[in-house]
């Protein structure tokens, strides 16, 4: 994982945002914000830890939001 100094997951960030950019003028208003939540909510989780292996390698699975994957454990939870 590619993070800065304060731990937040660089390439996540740029491949998402890039992708964002590159198809800004086909996002109707909701699928903007859908698309904006999901990154801010990501940078504000970054730090949250696997319940199953209290590491700090996850990351939001890609169709859910309530579903994070930790790459420490190769495992998928859900953040409930």
């Amino acid at each position: 994982m590619n993070t800065n100094e304060y731990g937040l997951d660089v390439h996540y960030f740029k491949k998402n945002l890039e992708r964002i950019l590159r198809d800004v003028n086909c996002y109707t208003p909701p699928e903007m914000n859908r698309a904006l939540t999901r990154l801010a909510d990501t940078a504000t989780n970054g730090f949250a830890k696997c319940k199953i292996c209290n590491g700090f390698e996850t990351k939001p699975v890609a169709d859910d939001a309530s579903r994070w994957f930790c790459e420490e454990c190769d495992k998928t939870y859900s953040l409930e």
